[in-house]
């Protein structure tokens, strides 16, 4: 799949490899008595997960009954995903795997699928002030088998402190339902984007003298350092910018190299300005 940053993409669709996979083998591991052995998807909290895989045991003559099933829910998946991901694949490799030593009990493999269909993911709130701008969000972002435990991680994006704790809670209850450890970290507080900020007038004054055009100021539905920032030093007044990145948090990942140096030089003429004013 193409994964993508879990904020500034999770509105545009795009397939959760962890969630297809639970989806197909919810159905399929009954019919052809499935059983997992190990699983691992996805790579990081902050980025929608791209890809997940299993080591899965079943009874020879069901093999076929099993690539049969793959193929017809790869067409599904290109069929749903045509115009946001349209590169979803789905396969069933025979080669290059050790028989594993151990399986999911049967009853702990139904609790998992259940689990990773259940757990929310997506957009949960769009911003009623900044039209476009996505509020609330949760990702399901990774699954790793590791001695005698299987892991998943998920985190939760939102501007509104109190939408963050409800999202968060969402996942928590999804996950005591299917008997497992639930433990939260420490996340991004949210912050309020601020159309009045005197900082944010400085950069839009500066802006064009620098490049003879007016800057495109926007909001952004991502964790920043200016969340914690401000949640230690309440009321401060911040803005972030910086040059141009696509495909963030994936193998894609770019940065603008010419951006950069735009950059730098707001930077400077901001600083400039704010020493010559004070």
């Amino acid at each position: 799949l193409q994964g993508g940053h879990s904020g500034l993409e999770i509105d545009r669709g795009r397939g959760n490899a962890l969630k297809l996979f639970a989806r197909f083998l919810i159905k399929k591991a009954p019919l052809l008595q499935v059983r997992i052995a190990h699983i691992d998807g996805g790579s990081k909290r902050n980025a929608i997960p791209r890809e997940c895989g299993a080591v899965v045991c079943l009874p020879p003559n069901n093999l076929e009954a099993l690539k049969k099933a793959a193929r017809e829910f790869e067409g599904v998946c290109k069929e749903e995903y045509a115009i946001p991901d349209p590169g979803v694949s789905v396969r069933v490799l025979e080669e290059g795997f050790e028989a594993p030593g151990r399986l999911l009990r049967p009853e702990l493999q139904d609790r998992l699928l259940d689990l990773l269909v259940c757990l929310p993911h997506g957009v949960i709130t769009m911003s009623p002030d900044i039209p476009g701008l996505v509020q609330t969000s949760t990702n399901l972002a990774v699954i790793t088998t590791e001695e005698g435990a299987i892991v998943i991680s998920t985190s939760q994006r939102s501007s509104v402190a109190t939408e963050l704790v409800t999202a968060s809670d969402t996942v928590a209850a999804a996950g005591r339902l299917a008997d497992a450890h639930v433990h939260h970290g420490e996340g991004y507080p949210g912050w309020k984007p601020n159309p009045d900020s005197p900082v944010l007038g400085k950069a839009k004054a500066v802006y064009p003298s620098l490049f003879g055009k007016e800057p495109n100021v926007t909001a952004i539905h991502a964790g920043l350092e200016c969340g914690i920032i401000g949640d230690r030093f309440p009321g401060m007044d911040m803005i972030s910018f910086g040059p141009t990145i696509t495909g963030a948090h994936s193998p894609d990942e770019r940065v603008d190299v010419a951006s950069v140096k735009r950059f730098w030089e707001l930077l400077v003429a901001m600083l400039e300005r704010a020493e010559g004013s004070s």
